[in-house]
């Protein structure tokens, strides 16, 4: 994926295809994803609601549009979306050179409409990865004072309580 071998809207048609078997046998389908998954899940969502596939809810994680960090350019956000939920988008304050301000979470934030968009302070765009990819991830990406620990913490919890709100109410998110 990172060298470009499938587009966002391939993973899209992908993610889109699955979900719509599970969708149809009934439980409740969440699409989520981060940074360019989280375009490929706006992708995903809009394909299902065109196709008449509800979905629950719809987590992006410091998604960012486009398809070249070096010329930024929105698809996904290009347009507003009314998928009939808020969807929730959590940005990160800090996301620094893999999330230019072009093609950030505050274009999914607009192009939604109503959304639950929510700033984290001191989040670095990698800061919800762990692991070696999140090492790499905060040195390429740079701009992180949060602790990333603290970071997946307060990005679990939002996700925790976005999917137990939407659980909780019979019209969903």
């Amino acid at each position: 994926m990172l060298r470009g071998s499938f587009t966002a809207r391939d993973e899209a048609i992908a993610a889109a295809l699955i979900v719509g078997s599970i969708a149809a046998t009934g439980p409740a389908v969440f699409l989520g994803g981060h940074s360019r998954g989280g375009q490929a899940a706006w992708l995903a969502a809009e394909q299902l609601q065109h196709e008449g596939i509800r979905i629950s809810g719809l987590v992006l994680i410091d998604p960012v549009d486009g398809g070249n960090p070096r010329v930024p350019e929105r698809f996904a956000t290009a347009r507003s979306t009314d998928f009939g939920f808020d969807p929730l988008i959590v940005g990160a304050a800090n996301a620094g050179r893999c999330a230019p301000e072009a093609v950030n979470h505050e274009w999914f934030a607009r192009a939604a409409g109503s959304s639950r968009h929510v700033v984290i302070d001191g989040m670095g765009h990698g800061d919800v990865l762990d692991g070696i990819a999140g090492y790499v991830a905060r040195r390429l990406c740079r701009g992180s004072s949060l602790d990333p620990r603290v970071a997946r913490e307060r990005v679990a919890e939002l996700i925790e309580g976005y999917v137990k709100g939407a659980s909780a109410s019979p019209d969903g998110p």
